[in-house]
């Protein structure tokens, strides 16, 4: 949802990394949330990242100029360093949980490995590494 003075406008998303992407999007300087909507379409933010880089910005893609792309990656740039760091982070709560629970370290690395993606929260994670577990 993004409300001005003005108006009151509402996005809906496909699925997360989409809205992870507007997020991250929208909070750049000079990115409004129309824009930040449109580039959050490509994808992942690692694929924003290197769309913009390769310079394939889709003609649908409106107001981005040289400058503005320039900017863009590189703010891309940190915030891809800060998601990867905060992951690393969660993986170790969810191995140090399961170490808690009696599993081996080792085990517990390899259950965390066969885990989608596409599963985010530090429970689920670990709901999803005992399932693992327990096959």
């Amino acid at each position: 949802m993004f409300i001005s003075q003005n108006n009151i406008e509402l996005y809906g998303f496909l699925n997360r990394d989409e809205l992870e992407s507007f997020k991250i999007l929208n909070g750049i300087s000079g990115i409004g949330p129309k824009t930040a909507l449109s580039l959050a379409s490509l994808g992942t933010i690692k694929e924003i990242q290197e769309i913009l880089e390769r310079g394939e910005l889709p003609p649908y893609i409106k107001g981005i100029g040289q400058k503005k792309l320039q900017k863009i990656i590189l703010e891309l740039t940190g915030r891809i360093k800060e998601v990867k760091k905060s992951r690393n982070e969660e993986d170790k709560e969810v191995i140090e949980a399961l170490v808690k629970l009696g599993i081996p370290r080792q085990r517990a690395k390899e259950s965390l490995s066969k885990i989608s993606p596409e599963i985010k929260t530090t429970e689920e994670k670990i709901k999803e590494a005992l399932k693992n577990l327990g096959q």
